[in-house]
């Protein structure tokens, strides 16, 4: 299966103008699954959906939003600031993520717990 790629950001703004971008970059592979959990707190009912895949991996940061109007910026807008400011491009970054996920599928590393009591 192709690994998909999705950008998330929020941002710190004041007075309409974009002054952090946080950031993230998924990159997914193998089987997706979502999951749609709901949350009941009193009068109130959220529903959250998460999704999941066989191998994930991800790139994330932070940078100076050099006061973008909020109002007007686009997705691309976000995506050419982050890379600008990261100085790197988007084939870099899928290139990075990509041998992480690799280097996932092909790991013989095994997590062990030790009990120094």
């Amino acid at each position: 299966m192709a690994i998909t790629y999705d950008w998330s950001f929020t941002f710190d703004t004041d007075d309409n103008l974009v002054k952090n971008i946080h950031w993230k970059y998924l990159a997914q592979d193998g089987t997706l699954r979502t999951y749609n959990e709901t949350i009941e707190d009193g009068a109130e009912q959220t529903t959250y959906s998460l999704m999941d895949a066989d191998y994930s991996a991800s790139l994330y940061g932070s940078c100076v939003g050099d006061d973008m109007n909020f109002s007007s910026m686009t997705k691309q807008n976000v995506i050419d600031k982050v890379l600008a400011k990261e100085s790197t491009t988007e084939s870099n970054m899928q290139t990075k993520l990509e041998n992480s996920i690799n280097a996932k599928k092909s790991n013989t590393t095994v997590s062990k717990d030790k009990d120094w009591s």
